[in-house]
């Protein structure tokens, strides 16, 4: 059996609603995801002893200003 992760998004989507953003901390970095379209991301780096939870909400914040025209 093959793992296809757009089956388990479809899946989590249905289950657990949209997904706001995906976060990973390795030994020496934060990676954090977010959706700005249906195929288009904005991947994100930060120090591994970086206030994540700070900056990811900044982040969303600026997402949800709409761009003028």
């Amino acid at each position: 059996m093959t793992f296809n992760p757009e089956f388990c998004s479809i899946l989590f989507q249905q289950q657990f609603g949209e997904t706001n953003y995906a976060m990973v901390k390795y030994d020496k970095v934060i990676l954090a995801i977010f959706p700005i379209g249906d195929k288009v991301h904005l991947r994100v780096s930060m120090e591994p002893n970086a206030d994540h939870n700070s900056i990811i909400e900044r982040i969303q914040n600026l997402l949800r200003i709409p761009i003028a025209a």
